[in-house]
């Protein structure tokens, strides 16, 4: 008798060591649910607008959202300006998208309107973003100021400034020569497949060649890296070589792809393992 009450209170406890995984697990898809639910419409603010990230919309509730495994939230504070004309004051934002692919940013507005905010769409500023300021000018435009750090040893980020407009119904660069010269820079590593934005994947298969100068070293050639990597562009995988020399041209010849940084350094006797390799990339515009 004891030990059919021993297996029953062990399978009650099984039970309910499942259920509150289950509820745990599902939790944010459970909140964003609810939110979605009670609050339809327009937001009550920049934080609990709807806004659309690579097609998917986001209903923020205090600044957050979570949607199948992916969670939205704002970057610091609004900043308030007339972005469509109306001479309203509307909200702009930073936003962090994190999904189990890792952190990326996205600058979008939310335009005020008669009983409340309408979020735009988000415009991707890309991965490892370490600082993000915004700023409103007159007229209509938003400044991004952005810090990108190449990764956690790199000793200093890469900074780049763009301008962003509400034009046609949406959220853009300021100018097709704004868009076209932006850059977006991404981190990853060997064997790992890093989204670079939209449909454009990588995955950096094998280091062909290190020729770099180790540190400490006077070399007559500065020397650079180059790997082999697999690109998939619209659903398509194929095989292309990355030089820090050399950019390569993508999507429809529309962008250039280069590897503008290896870590870490080479030492002049220390041996680079595969797994300690971290790659930066950049993808460009290219000028008409």
């Amino acid at each position: 008798m004891q030990l059919l009450e021993n297996k029953l209170a062990l399978a009650g406890l099984l039970i309910l060591i499942i259920a509150v995984g289950f509820l745990a697990f599902f939790y944010g898809q459970i909140r964003q649910t609810i939110v979605d639910s009670l609050f339809t419409g327009l937001g009550t603010s920049a934080g609990s607008a709807v806004y659309t990230i690579d097609g998917q919309d986001f209903r923020l509730f205090a600044g957050t959202a979570y949607k199948y495994g992916v969670k939205l939230t704002v970057e610091g504070t609004p900043v308030v300006g007339d972005m469509n004309g109306d001479g309203v004051a509307d909200e702009s934002v930073l936003l962090r998208k994190k999904d189990d692919t890792g952190a990326s940013y996205y600058v979008a507005t939310a335009l005020k309107e008669d009983g409340g905010y309408a979020g735009s769409n988000g415009v991707a500023l890309g991965y490892g973003l370490i600082s993000g300021k915004l700023s409103y000018t007159d007229g209509g435009s938003l400044t991004v100021e952005y810090g990108v750090q190449q990764s956690p040893d790199s000793a200093a980020p890469i900074s780049g400034t763009s301008e962003f407009v509400y034009r046609d119904k949406k959220l853009q660069a300021a100018s097709a020569k704004s868009s076209e010269t932006m850059n977006a820079y991404y981190q990853t590593k060997l064997g790992e497949t890093t989204p670079l934005g939209g449909k454009l994947l990588i995955t950096p298969n094998k280091v062909l060649q290190d020729s770099r100068c180790p540190v400490g070293a006077t070399c007559i050639q500065k020397g650079g890296v180059t790997i082999e990597a697999e690109l998939s562009e619209n659903g398509e995988a194929k095989t292309v070589t990355l030089s820090t020399d050399k950019a390569l041209t993508v999507l429809d010849g529309t962008k250039e792809l280069a590897l503008v940084g290896v870590l870490p350094e080479r030492g002049s006797e220390d041996t680079i393992s595969n797994g300690e390799y971290t790659f930066t990339v950049s993808l460009t515009g290219i000028t008409q």
